[in-house]
């Protein structure tokens, strides 16, 4: 047999815990357990305490598919990131190493953007040189003949300007 469902308080559970949320916030609590706890400065919101706050069943409130997934979300924005000190140096420690190897993460990381900005700076300096050559290639040509072939000779290194044959013959 299963349990019976609870009746929702006057006004409806949607308002009884939008109500304890406020409560909660201004840390004044009706639940005798959650007063201790405020009393205490170990008063932390999240579904379970704001449902025991509210009066009504956790899974009301406890996860996305719940039935007033509004009211969820508007918990997990108040909830506090769960964050511990460390109890001991090798905590201490097992933490700080953690932390130098994302660091150094950062840096592999980093380094190979840079890589890979510098070769594609380097290719795109190549590629203008290409294009400026070419361009100026094209601009002393503008002008001569056609028709005109030039070599370069073996010897001195000296262009040699041959003209076409004609085809007057």
């Amino acid at each position: 047999m299963g349990r019976r469902a609870l009746a929702p308080p006057p006004g409806g559970w949607e308002k009884a815990i939008w109500d304890a949320i406020e409560r909660l916030k201004q840390e004044k609590p009706t639940n005798p357990q959650l007063l201790r706890q405020a009393k205490r400065g170990r008063l932390r919101i999240g579904p379970s305490t704001v449902a025991r706050e509210a009066g009504c069943p956790r899974d009301y409130i406890s996860h996305p598919g719940c039935r007033f997934p509004d009211l969820y979300q508007a918990i997990k924005a108040l909830q506090e990131p769960a964050f511990e000190e460390p109890r001991s140096l090798a905590e201490v420690n097992v933490r700080l190493r953690q932390r130098n190897r994302e660091l150094l993460e950062a840096v592999k990381t980093a380094r190979a953007q840079v890589a890979a900005a510098l070769l594609r700076m380097d290719q795109m300096a190549k590629d203008y040189d290409r294009k400026r050559n070419e361009l100026e290639r094209i601009q002393k040509r503008q002008g001569a003949d056609p028709n005109r072939v030039a070599g370069r000779s073996r010897g001195d290194g000296k262009v040699l300007e041959l003209l076409a044959p004609s085809i007057e013959g």
